[in-house]
């Protein structure tokens, strides 16, 4: 069993250390596609795995990352 949902993103970073601070403000579109799987007879889906994949564009800030593509792939048991 799974679900495919479509979402929109605002991601804030802020990095501060005794060298440098900056801050990272970035949005955009992004798809999580989630499965269900290790199911008993009597019992529900006990684990799951699912992907998220994102574009981030840079909104405003000082950091040296720009626009891209990110994965995440997430595993529960």
């Amino acid at each position: 069993m799974g679900t495919t949902r479509p979402h929109a993103l605002i991601n804030a970073n802020w990095q501060d250390d005794p060298f440098n601070t900056t801050h990272l403000v970035e949005a955009g579109p992004g798809i999580s596609i989630k499965h269900w799987f290790n199911e008993r007879k009597h019992e529900a889906y006990r684990s799951s795995a699912e992907l998220i994949v994102q574009y981030r564009v840079k909104v405003t800030g000082d950091s040296a990352a720009g626009s891209g593509w990110t994965a995440t792939l997430l595993v529960s048991f």
